[in-house]
């Protein structure tokens, strides 16, 4: 698999997750910029685990 795929799949599933996140803070009660910044870590250390796992399967 090549940098950029991986780049690509780890970007796909960050932005699911930080939606997911996004919505659910929103659900319970969370103030929008709040929820925006939840959203943003989350993108954050999703995607960070993903390129880890994604590189160690090379």
């Amino acid at each position: 698999m090549s940098p950029t795929v991986s780049l690509i799949i780890a970007a796909l599933v960050s932005a699911v997750a930080a939606l997911i996140c996004y919505i659910v803070s929103l659900r319970s009660g969370k103030a929008g910029p709040t929820a925006l910044i939840n959203s943003g870590g989350a993108y954050l250390g999703v995607a960070t685990l993903c390129l880890l796992v994604l590189e160690y399967l090379q």
